[in-house]
């Protein structure tokens, strides 16, 4: 699993294309996941 701070989905599929676990095929499935922090110094940001 790789937790990645990018900013677009362009950037995350440029990341995984570069990456040599990818490029021999190393990974059973790829899956690419927007994630955002909840909570921030105890306050929900939500």
């Amino acid at each position: 699993m790789y937790a990645v701070d990018l900013e677009t989905r362009d950037e995350a599929e440029w990341f995984l294309a570069t990456d040599p676990f990818a490029q021999v095929d190393l990974f059973e499935r790829v899956m690419i996941t927007r994630w955002r922090k909840a909570c921030f110094d105890g306050e929900c940001c939500l």
